[in-house]
């Protein structure tokens, strides 16, 4: 089962906030954790046929629990979404842990 992990930014409203992202692949399958805002948060999705990637969750921040959906690309080396909150677009960019 292939692993990929990645420092992460993601460009709020209120700034920039960084973290780490850890996906892991079973097929087509896509399971991980989103460590950011303070607070460790399960992911899943999936891998498309054209390369592209969905995924959902939930961010937990010290005022509320933002559910969202994202979309994007990655591969090993990095990673770039676009997060759908509430209220809020925000896109996330990342690069390998080596």
């Amino acid at each position: 089962m292939p692993q990929y992990q990645y420092h992460v930014t993601m460009k709020t409203p209120l700034g920039p906030r960084n973290g780490h992202l850890l996906l892991s692949m079973r097929g087509a399958r896509i399971y991980g954790t989103l460590r950011i805002l303070g607070s460790s948060n399960t992911v899943s999705g999936r891998l498309l046929p054209d390369g592209s990637c969905t995924l959902a969750g939930k961010i937990q921040t010290l005022v509320r629990t933002i559910p969202y959906t994202a979309d994007g690309r990655y591969d090993a080396a990095s990673i770039e979404l676009t997060i759908h909150g509430e209220r809020n677009t925000m896109p996330l960019q990342g690069t390998s842990i080596p």
